[in-house]
């Protein structure tokens, strides 16, 4: 898989690619070659036999505490399913793909198509089209002929898997007990009653305190038919900023929208109390955070207090703390290029430095948009914040604090996958349809949890353009990459 997903053409099908820089060769040759020229031998990855392959690192990478983690993302795979016929082989210098892979057409890779559908089609035929590797495999997947919300009552959005026969088992050799499983698509306004009602077998990772106190009360209720337990989340909820667009691709707006936040109130509401304001995205529980803190580590945590009560959030100094950022950030201007006095607050940004995106960035409903003053260009202190719809976030307040100051945050509601689609501005991730191809939003409230054991994030924040457009996590813009002085 690595081969496929770490070339060109597969960059071209996707829209984006994983990130293979800790691999020998892939950086400055493998990840640029298009079928003519160097590069075509990925020199880090060897096949070894049919059945075993090694890895050789960049030594540029092997510095890093996490170099082992570069090798997480080898998992069994059914070959044929993305080489479509072609092979894999290696003549002794690294592994390379068989003659035709980088074959185009109208400069088009042939492959391209297969790949895409590999990466977007759900459809049964497709799902049923290759061997599974994991334990179990999909059989059928049924979907609603529209999209749109569904009742709870609803049926039709169902993925059904069985037990995979080619499963060897886990490293004790233990395979699956469960014969066939059911995924059901459900909105979160009815779980609650489809728990109640004996719709769901299995309800994970509630969180919100209104519906974690309901789910308690639902099972106290049951007569033993249902029971519940207790765990600290391996995640956080969060505000995620696209930061390459609009104003948050500046610091001191990112900071002063954290300043506007009364967190610790935030967080009881939203949890009711079952869980705590997070400062940065790890655990304060993690051995690397308790043995950072006890080197010296110290995180800002946005908190302007009062004199009298420095530990707790005061709308007056967190105002006074915004004004000073956003000044002192060169948002001084109105719309028309004049001091700021009162409104919206601009931004100027010289002509020979400002993107297309930027260029033409606007407020959701269009009534504030960038505007080209004698050469430069001044961009509104607006943000456009895409809000799940389906989600249990409750809408964040304090942010009359930044509309004093003279910023606005649009709020827009979505689906799930709408938001996510415009987030990574793909429309290869759920179809056709999702990401309308011109950006918009760059605020977006979800939640992520802590999958790995590893805590590498070298790579998911980046100033480095070329990982803007390989990698989905985090995009920052700062003064090392955008040059002008207001």
């Amino acid at each position: 898989m690595q081969m496929v997903t770490l070339s060109d053409v597969f960059s071209f099908a996707k829209g984006n690619r994983p990130d293979g820089r800790a691999i020998l060769g892939w950086k400055d040759e493998y990840r640029i070659y298009d079928g003519s020229g160097s590069g075509k031998v990925l020199r880090g990855l060897r096949l070894l036999s049919e059945n075993s392959f090694s890895v050789t690192l960049d030594k540029a990478e092997v510095s890093r505490f996490y170099e082992i983690a570069a090798l997480e993302g080898f998992v069994a795979q059914y070959a044929d399913a993305w080489l479509n016929g072609f092979e894999i082989l290696d003549d002794g210098e690294g592994c390379y793909l068989s003659d035709g892979f980088y074959k185009k057409t109208n400069d088009v890779y042939d492959m391209q198509e297969h790949l895409s559908a590999l990466c977007s089609d759900y459809s049964t035929e497709m799902l049923s089209r290759y061997p599974w590797a994991g334990p179990y495999k999909p059989i059928s997947v049924t979907e609603p002929e529209s999209r749109g919300y569904i009742s709870p009552d609803d049926e039709t959005i169902t993925l059904h898997l069985e037990r995979n026969e080619y499963y060897m088992g886990n490293y004790e050799g233990v395979k699956p007990s469960i014969e066939k499983i059911k995924f059901r698509k459900c909105v979160s306004a009815w779980l609650i009653e489809d728990l109640r009602d004996k719709k769901l077998d299995f309800y994970p990772g509630i969180t919100g305190g209104a519906e974690t106190d309901e789910a308690l009360r639902v099972c106290e209720n049951s007569n033993g038919e249902l029971d519940y337990t207790h765990f600290y989340r391996a995640g956080y909820g969060k505000i995620h900023f696209r930061g390459d667009l609009g104003p948050v691709q500046f610091a001191e707006v990112r900071r002063a929208l954290a300043y506007c936040y009364d967190r610790v109130k935030y967080a009881d509401d939203f949890t009711g109390g079952y869980g705590v304001p997070a400062t940065a995205p790890f655990s304060e529980e993690s051995w690397m955070y308790k043995l950072a803190a006890e080197n010296g580590l110290m995180i800002n945590d946005y908190l302007a207090g009062s004199d009298d009560d420095p530990g707790k959030w005061n709308a007056k100094a967190a105002a006074k703390k915004v004004e000073e950022l956003l000044v002192a950030g060169g948002w001084i201007y109105n719309e028309r290029g004049e001091p700021y006095s009162e409104g919206i607050r601009y931004k100027r940004i010289p002509g020979d430095v400002i993107g297309e995106a930027d260029r033409n960035y606007a407020s959701a409903e269009g009534d504030y948009r960038t505007v080209e003053i004698d050469g430069d260009w001044y961009m509104p202190l607006v943000l456009n914040n895409a809000y799940p719809v389906d989600g249990t976030w409750i809408e964040p307040y304090n942010l009359e604090v930044f509309e004093r100051a003279g910023g606005k945050v649009y709020w827009s509601y979505t689906d799930f996958a709408d938001m996510l689609s415009e987030m990574y501005q793909d429309d290869t991730l759920y179809g056709p349809g999702y990401y309308s191809g011109t950006p918009t939003y760059n605020m977006f409230n979800f939640a992520t949890s802590f999958a790995y054991a590893s805590f590498d994030r070298s790579t998911a924040h980046t100033i480095d353009p070329d990982m803007y457009r390989d990698l989905t996590l985090y995009y920052f813009k700062d003064y090392a990459d955008i040059f002008f002085i207001d």
